[in-house]
């Protein structure tokens, strides 16, 4: 297989191929429980485009890491507040 050159992306995002015709994409903000930011959204919406039209690609996985307790997970739902205030999204003040 050729070498796959992803689009330009941030840390927040890492890019793996660990079998063939697979793309591997992990969430890299783990202090922050891996919540959205607007970088990694355009990050992924970027690498969106560039799978679907990437023939040599058949599969994609997303990999979300969360924190884990012995009495619960953890995880972000509504994404890191500080990064998207000021933007045209529903945050709160």
């Amino acid at each position: 297989m050729t070498r796959l050159q992803p689009p330009q992306h941030s840390n927040e995002v890492k890019v793996a191929f660990p079998a063939e015709r697979v793309l591997l994409l992990t969430f890299n903000r783990p202090k922050q429980l891996n919540a959205m930011t607007p970088r990694m959204s355009e990050d992924l919406k970027k690498l969106f485009n560039w799978f679907e039209n990437e023939p040599s690609l058949w599969y994609m996985f997303l990999f979300h890491i969360v924190a884990r307790s012995s009495y619960r997970s953890l995880f972000s739902v509504q994404g890191c507040h500080s990064d998207w205030r000021g933007k045209n999204f529903l945050c709160g003040s």
